[in-house]
């Protein structure tokens, strides 16, 4: 939950974000591919740091975008961070609006 709260101030996903949430999974054993809900806004102001999480875990692992209707998201960013991360590894969960916006 702090993790959860502090990205309501900073707006990304930090270096210690992402390394608090691999130690979880590391401590709790989990070997299995996993996907990180991420909120999309968040997910297209952390490239570097998501995109990382993603490349250095256990082969399958993905993220899920989500957002609420009317939530702000820069779409351009977005669209390079699937891009950069790859289709297969990102799965999308927007109101339908905001999926036409991002792929149009």
């Amino acid at each position: 939950r702090a993790v959860a709260q502090s990205l309501g101030r900073v707006g990304v996903h930090s270096s210690a974000h992402i390394d608090e949430m691999t130690s979880v999974l590391m401590d709790s054993h989990v070997v299995y591919p996993v996907t990180f809900p991420v909120h999309a806004g968040i997910a297209a102001n952390s490239m570097d740091t998501l995109t990382s999480l993603v490349h250095s875990s256990t082969v399958g692992t993905s993220l899920t975008l989500w957002a609420g209707e009317g939530q702000y998201i820069d779409y351009n960013k977005l669209r390079l961070l699937i891009n950069t991360i790859g289709k297969d590894k990102v799965f999308v969960d927007l109101p339908q609006d905001m999926t036409s916006k991002l792929w149009n």
